[in-house]
């Protein structure tokens, strides 16, 4: 039968000056030092473990969000076009016009504010409803990110646009 201490592996810890007096003031029978190390030892060691076990669950996480995020922005962007292609079916030509100058809002900010700032503005001047324009009924489509969905339904309306102007 091997002996406990065998068992066992053996280090050496610092402590300070301060944590060193006091415990030789407090050190006992009762106090056994290398149970209070161990256990503190095992807390300390159980957290890190917890630790990088979601660090590797975070960066596995972080992966499949974007695999999702990018399929959901891809699934906007045509549902967004699709309904701006039917919804244009039934414009006007002061319609086809406010989108085309949105359109051109939107290519000229490309960088600068979201699309649907340029919508709500470029609608507000000319006095247009924003949902008029976008949606078909009072329901609002489904969709993820609205930003891309209307970029898509804009390039909708005017891929539409394209194929009508052409011909007037």
């Amino acid at each position: 039968m091997a002996d406990k201490r065998e068992a066992n592996a053996r280090i050496a810890i610092n402590i300070s000056r301060d944590l060193f007096q006091r415990l030789q003031e407090v050190r006992d029978k009762e106090l056994d030092l290398s149970m209070a190390c161990q256990g503190g030892l095992e807390m300390a060691v159980r957290k890190r473990e917890a630790k990088l076990r979601v660090e590797d669950e975070l960066s596995e996480l972080v992966e499949r969000l974007r695999i999702e995020k990018a399929q959901a922005e891809k699934a906007d962007k045509e549902n967004g076009f699709m309904n701006g292609l039917t919804r244009a079916v039934k414009f006007s030509y002061i319609d086809f016009k406010a989108f085309e100058r949105i359109a051109k809002m939107a290519k000229r900010f490309e960088q600068g504010p979201k699309i649907q700032e340029i919508v709500e503005s470029a609608l507000k001047d000319m006095h247009r409803d924003f949902i008029e324009l976008f949606w078909d009924d009072d329901r609002e489509p489904l969709y993820t990110d609205l930003e891309i969905y209307m970029e898509g339904y804009i390039e909708g309306v005017m891929d539409l646009w394209g194929k009508v102007s052409v011909q007037l």
